[in-house]
């Protein structure tokens, strides 16, 4: 593919996701039984009640007591509409971006989007038994030209990339690494008892149902961390089963995997001291995602066979320097509090089950700091890049608050702690764009009759 073609290929793209994108403008949904009420797709994202009707054509004002169709319809699509339409704006920005990483990262969204569909789909049929529940022109119309852009982004992947003689193994691995963790993000991470003995049932505000409207807190933004890890994974494969030299990408899968793994367990340890819960398996099946993107990444970056080069000392200092400045983000409040209610650190004096979540912190911290001066100037690169984004991902839920709407909540007010700990975040990653070697001849997308070859 030309590059007048590759143009033309990234317009049409940007274009088939813009107007999925419209189509949640459309009506998606109209369900009920009795009463019955229509869905545009954005009415999920947002949260906004749309009328009831009932049999004879009347509107039905809620009573305030218990949940007509319409609310319950909004609570239970919302997490799976929202977590489509994000992805499907991402893959239209991505798509008019050129360059193998953003092909791949555009391929994925709509992949992406395209699996909250079908688990949008599988929650209508689940929770409109007994009722119906019609899927309307919108859905299928979003669905059709996600798929469509889907396609497109695949064209335009296979043209900037060639494929590999053998298919690598740590590429498998972090591919299965990259579908557990999805799976993990759709099963409980907590169990509460509800009786006596072991009769328990599992929580949903801990996973992607939290992305319902009104409960949007800090699990919603733990649910969103855990889906940008899942998808910086599954990025991680789809670069590496195709890259020439596969230090880099397969560095920045094993580094998403450790930051998985650490989360992992912290989180089975808090749930684990906390009276009168259990460990549900979703943490289970992150843990056994983590492992596995962590033992593709080693596998892949072991028999890379680079040449082993130096890390600049720039990006070592960036690197030393961003560490510290995670250590201080777990010291430095993320929760000031309010009246009688303490600050809240990570590493609080008043805070013991906290402290397991600073486990994940001073761990990526420690292995940055490993990285930059022990790995090759390619595996320091991808490392450094995966430690800084799984980082991220660590502190971004103890923003919720600066996005809750609200001044205060019953936990207090937002502290400086997250924003601490995502500037460290920031500049482990800027070490990591600093690491990056030379582009070789062999790195090179192919081109014209190359790529008309495959």
């Amino acid at each position: 593919m030309d590059r007048l073609g590759g143009a033309r290929n990234r317009i049409a793209t940007a274009l088939a996701f813009a107007l999925a994108a419209l189509c949640f403008l459309l009506p998606f949904v109209t369900a009920g039984c009795d009463e019955r009420a229509t869905a545009q797709g954005i009415d999920f994202v947002t949260g906004d009640r749309p009328p009831t009707y009932d049999e004879d054509g009347n509107v039905v004002e809620p009573s305030g007591d218990d949940e007509d169709v319409a609310e319950v319809l909004i609570r239970e699509g919302a997490p799976t509409a929202t977590l489509a339409l994000a992805f499907v704006l991402g893959a239209a920005m991505l798509s008019l971006l050129p360059g193998v990483m953003s092909a791949a990262a555009c391929l994925l969204s709509g992949a992406f989007a395209l699996g909250a569909f079908s688990l949008f789909l599988l929650g209508l049929e689940l929770r409109t038994e007994g009722a119906f529940g019609d899927l309307r022109v919108g859905f299928w119309l979003a669905v059709l030209l996600t798929a469509a852009g889907t396609a497109l982004a695949r064209r335009q992947w296979a043209a900037v990339t060639a494929p590999l003689p053998e298919p690598r193994l740590g590429a498998r691995l972090l591919a299965g690494g990259a579908l557990l963790s999805i799976l993990a993000v759709i099963v409980p991470h907590v169990a509460v008892g509800t009786g006596d003995g072991e009769d328990t049932t599992p929580l949903a505000y801990v996973f992607l149902w939290a992305l319902s409207p009104g409960i949007r807190g800090t699990a919603a933004w733990t649910a969103i961390a855990l889906v940008c890890l899942a998808f910086l994974v599954a990025l991680s494969a789809r670069v590496l089963s195709r890259a020439p030299t596969p230090a880099s990408p397969a560095a920045a899968g094993g580094a998403l995997g450790l930051a998985g793994l650490l989360f992992a367990v912290g989180s089975i340890a808090y749930m684990a001291a906390l009276d009168g819960t259990g460990v549900g398996d979703g943490l289970w099946i992150q843990l056994a995602g983590a492992v596995l993107a962590l033992a593709g990444g080693l596998v892949a970056a072991r028999g890379s066979g680079e040449e082993r080069t130096t890390v600049p000392m720039p990006a070592r200092v960036l690197a030393a320097l961003g560490a510290l400045v995670v250590v201080a983000g777990t010291v430095v409040p993320y929760d000031r509090g309010m009246d009688d209610v303490p600050s809240r650190a990570l590493l609080g004096l008043d805070t013991d089950l906290d402290r397991w979540f600073a486990l994940a912190p001073f761990g990526l911290a420690i292995a940055a700091l490993a990285a930059a001066l022990l790995l090759s100037r390619p595996q320091a690169c991808g490392a450094l890049l995966g430690l800084g984004a799984g980082l991220g991902i660590m502190f971004l839920p103890l923003l919720y608050q600066a996005f809750s709407g609200e001044e205060d909540t019953p936990a207090g007010t937002l502290g400086a702690g997250g924003f601490v700990g995502l500037a460290g975040a920031a500049l482990v990653v800027l070490a990591g764009v600093l690491a990056r070697p030379p582009r070789t001849e062999s790195e090179q997308p192919p081109t014209g009759t190359q790529a008309s070859m495959q």
